[in-house]
């Protein structure tokens, strides 16, 4: 595969990635206003923490910094020519041998992805570990009251197994592609809308269903539904029972709503159900749910 944002250009909106691999869309096609504030502030945050770093030693080779017990930034991108990854880590604490890969982030609060990615790296630098007796781990510098802050992160055989996924899914979807989701990405919603809306609709995707994102279709699917009208039939407490087993905390009355959106699709009317709820006092009138189709 390629270097890692690609992995995180794919976690974002699969149906995006792939259009960006097929030349269907430009990278910079992903990228809106508000994004490219994000994308600047994060490389001048990134530019700093490089600035302020104390450069390696003139001459010393790459093999030999990481075998020091060092910090090392500025780094080239690496290959794992055994697993076919290969990426630029921001840096790596050489730990005589041990590379605990970094990655600089903007952001102050820990994300899910910034996990994957030293997890990624951790990947990536093992055929240049020389030390084996460390558990996985690494370090983010994140951006909190406008200095570095550095946290320890432990990386899990959960995460491996999360990422060693993700890598296959890629694989898969650029071979095969992938299926279009309801997105409220930037290509989803913007150029390639048309496109997204024209064929959730005609494979019935669950992502139309209101309520229901890209990560909760795929969840379902795996699940046997494989499209709306299968919500229909149903069992709504077997179903919040499966997801609860599977980390998606979701109660049978949020899958009835479901249910009944499948049926104003099937039906291509308005569907009112649920309980009789009086609003206010007195003679107050009858308040029902109500779903509709959209389109």
């Amino acid at each position: 595969m390629g270097e890692q944002t690609q992995l995180t250009r794919f976690i974002r909106c699969p149906y995006a990635f792939v259009a960006v691999e097929r030349g269907l869309l430009l990278p910079e096609d992903l990228v809106d206003r508000f994004s490219e504030q994000l994308i600047n502030a994060g490389t001048d945050f990134h530019e700093r923490v490089l600035d302020e770093a104390v450069p390696m030693p003139a001459g010393l080779t790459l093999e030999e910094a990481f075998a020091g017990e060092g910090t090392v930034l500025g780094l080239p991108v690496l290959r794992n020519e055994k697993l076919k990854l290969l990426g630029a880590p921001d840096g790596v604490i050489a730990a005589d041998g041990g590379l605990l890969p970094i990655e600089i982030k903007s952001h102050k609060n820990l994300q899910r992805t910034d996990l994957l990615e030293l997890a990624f790296y951790w990947l990536v630098l093992e055929p240049f570990r020389t030390r084996h007796d460390i558990s996985p781990r690494g370090q983010l510098l994140l951006r909190r009251d406008g200095v570095a802050h550095p946290v320890d992160v432990e990386l899990t055989e959960e995460l491996f197994s999360e990422l060693d996924g993700l890598i296959a899914q890629l694989r898969r979807a650029r071979r095969y592609g992938v299926k279009p989701r309801v997105c409220g990405c930037i290509a989803c919603s913007g150029p390639l809308a048309e496109q997204v809306l024209r064929l959730t609709r005609r494979g019935k995707d669950l992502s139309m269903i209101w309520g229901i994102g890209p990560r909760y279709a795929e969840v379902l699917e795996g699940l046997g539904l494989g499209d709306y009208d299968a919500l229909i039939d149903c069992d709504p407490r077997r179903i919040a029972r499966d997801l609860r087993a599977r980390r998606r905390f979701v109660g049978a009355e949020q899958v009835e709503q479901w249910r009944q959106h499948a049926r104003a699709y099937q039906e291509a009317r308005a569907v009112v159900f649920g309980r009789r709820h009086r609003w206010g006092s007195g003679s107050s009138p009858w308040i029902w749910n109500m779903t509709l189709t959209s389109g």
